[in-house]
């Protein structure tokens, strides 16, 4: 499943920015779950600027989580979900959320999707083996620095938290800590954990040989310190990607 939010500019009352690379990175995602994940492209959900009724139908609603990827892994098959797009951080309701493209950032509360219910969904999918990669920040701020969200919006929160802690399939990649810039390469042809994630896997497997519920250690140090690297000197700010898996 490969999301990219990039359009922002549909509603006359947003303020909320584009994201530049976005397109970018879903053709390179594209790329990497066809040729080195070997999904077929009928098995492959791409979806551009995906509203809040996408995300239902996707991953579920609070009523019923069985959307649509839920009821299209029958054989415990690996199941890859990849969103690049803005986050929100809690305005007072303890949620964060994934900002749809038709969200209403003076009521993102009712108008994007939350993490929580997000991994909480995704955790019941029939598959011992659920790779996310979330290329989204929740600091309220674009690359350039600014906020775009109300000030008093609170994005101190742990990753860990947003996880259902009886989860034993989900292995997780994030931009950032919940504070931190999801930055973009210089020239904003793609994002650096994004750019990153890609090159490792020319290099390296994503798992461990010991077990595909662990993340490669290189991996880890790979993408982490090029991310790290690359934030400070473009940018001159902290970013160091989050990894949680079982």
């Amino acid at each position: 499943v490969l999301i990219a939010n990039g359009n922002y500019n549909n509603q006359s009352s947003n303020n909320i920015p584009n994201i530049k690379p976005a397109y970018a990175n879903l053709e390179s995602m594209e790329s990497y779950v066809n040729d080195c994940l070997g999904i077929k492209e009928e098995n492959t959900y791409v979806i551009k600027d995906a509203t809040l009724a996408n995300m239902r139908t996707y991953f579920g609603s609070e009523k019923n989580y069985k959307g649509k990827i839920y009821n299209s892994v029958n054989n415990n098959e690996e199941v890859f979900i990849y969103y690049v797009g803005h986050g929100a951080p809690s305005n007072g309701d303890g949620l964060n959320y994934l900002i749809t493209s038709d969200a209403d950032e003076y009521n993102i509360s009712n108008s994007s999707y939350p993490t929580r219910l997000f991994y909480d969904n995704i955790s019941k999918i029939n598959s011992d083996n659920v790779t996310v990669v979330v290329d989204a920040c929740f600091s309220g701020k674009q690359n350039d620095g600014q906020n775009y969200l109300n000030n008093n919006a609170s994005p101190l929160f742990e990753l860990s938290e947003e996880v259902p802690q009886t989860s034993r399939n989900l292995n997780i990649i994030t931009a950032g800590a919940s504070n931190e810039i999801a930055s973009w390469t210089r020239d904003g042809n793609h994002t650096l954990l994004t750019k990153y994630f890609l090159l490792s896997s020319e290099e390296m497997p994503l798992y461990s040989k010991k077990s595909k519920s662990d993340f490669n250690p290189k991996v880890i140090n790979f993408i982490q310190e090029e991310v790290r690297k690359d934030a400070k000197k473009f940018y001159g700010r902290a970013q160091l990607p989050q990894f949680i898996d079982d």
